[in-house]
């Protein structure tokens, strides 16, 4: 184990300056790295491998590079109207697979470093591919003008962010500049509005993708790359290296990314492409193969659950994530917590205990999380009453969803 310790430092030049340090690190190493031997064991549908997290607790990871911000007052930015991709002929023409990729209007991966600004990469890159789309240029945007200049809402650079704000400061800022003119710092800094002043590339309006909704949001890939959130937090998630990951997801939206293409397995499993922020050096050459959820695990009167909350607001939540959870209770608890440990996956395995024997969900979870739970696991699989509705405080992101957004040039 020492011995792959110190490969593994060597592979990722880290030098540690004290002995307690190195100590402290080659037991987060261990844990890490049986997590990675024991699902590689099990000859999964996706695979992982170390990488440059692989010294980092799970709660260091999530400081770090966790900077999606789903708040209540991102919820209404969105351009007004009808779904750009929403008819019936715009979906009839999707085609069965789409990577943008090929047709080379993706540009190549970044790397966020240690800056929790996910939700500005996100941001540019649906930028700069709805431009080469739509123009023909390609172009390299600034992800540190919307660190450094998206304020007044609920982002904070590299503390955190939307892509809602990001789309908002590019339209009223009459565009987006590029990387060679505003250079990424991976730091927060103060708006430099010379470099600010020239554009690169613009957008006139964003959409946020009918929740609920997958064939608006297949729809909408079909058309082009779309920013969206995702739950990136899980200690599967950071150190996969290839296949169609079908790994434990959180509860939290934490973590902005780009969709830039979907697809069935050999096996018929569906699945988004994802382009991430973390490097080349992750996943597959920065990009994730990440499994679809099926619409029909969904209740109805779960989608009623968030009509409630949002009103008449178009904010947006696809569904792609939403059956993940569940797929993580039954795993953690049905191979025996062979790979899993942390309170995370304890508080996973009790609820699925209480759900498969039909025990109420005590109230001592939090009310919102806890009608939340029943009303996801109790309807489809007819375990628990129907939820009580109460639901003014439950936020969106307190289940595992994905919240997703198009971009629009005229």
């Amino acid at each position: 184990m020492s011995a792959r310790f110190a490969q593994w430092m060597a592979d990722h030049g880290v030098k540690y300056e004290r002995i307690a340090e190195t100590e402290k690190r080659f037991n987060v190493f261990k844990e890490n790295l049986k997590l990675i031997d024991s699902v590689n064991a099990e000859k999964r549908s996706y695979t992982l491998s170390l990488n440059k997290f692989s010294d980092l607790s799970l709660d260091e990871f999530r400081n770090q590079y966790m900077g999606l911000n789903v708040d209540a007052a991102g919820r209404k930015m969105a351009t007004k109207g009808p779904f750009m991709y929403g008819n019936v002929s715009a979906m009839a023409a999707a085609p069965d697979t789409m990577d943008w990729r090929a047709k080379g209007v993706v540009t190549p991966i970044k790397n966020q470093q240690n800056c929790g600004c996910c939700w500005a990469f996100s941001a540019a890159a649906a930028v700069e591919s709805i431009t080469k789309i739509k123009t023909g240029n390609s172009v390299s945007s600034s992800e540190q003008e919307l660190v450094d200049c998206v304020t007044g809402g609920i982002s904070r650079g590299c503390q955190s962010g939307l892509m809602d704000e990001a789309f908002k400061f590019i339209i009223n800022n009459g565009g987006l500049s590029s990387e060679n003119d505003y250079p990424y710092q991976a730091k927060d800094g103060t708006c430099d509005t010379q470099k600010s002043s020239s554009k690169a590339a613009t957008i006139t309006g964003f959409h946020d993708i009918p929740y609920h909704d997958e064939n608006a949001m297949l729809s909408a890939v079909a058309n082009q790359p779309i920013s969206v959130g995702i739950n990136g937090s899980g200690s599967e998630f950071r150190h996969y290296s290839g296949g169609i990951f079908t790994g434990a997801c959180g509860l939290d939206l934490d973590h902005a990314v780009t969709i830039i293409g979907y697809g069935t397995g050999d096996d018929g499993t569906p699945y988004w492409l994802i382009k991430n922020s973390w490097g080349e050096s992750w996943g597959e050459n920065g990009v994730t193969i990440f499994a679809d959820a099926s619409v029909s695990t969904v209740p109805t009167r779960y989608v009623q659950f968030f009509e409630d909350i949002e009103g008449a607001s178009t904010y947006a939540w696809g569904v792609a994530a939403l059956a993940f959870f569940y797929h993580s209770l039954r795993k953690a608890c049905t191979f025996k917590r062979r790979h899993f440990s942390g309170s995370g996956t304890l508080m996973k395995c009790w609820l699925y205990e209480h759900i498969m024997h039909m025990r109420p969900i005590p109230h001592s979870i939090p009310p919102n999380i806890s009608r939340a739970i029943e009303e996801y696991y109790g309807n489809p699989y007819n375990l628990m009453p129907p939820i009580r509705q109460e639901s003014d405080n439950l936020q969106p992101n307190e289940v595992s969803v994905v919240k997703a957004s198009t971009v629009m040039l005229a």
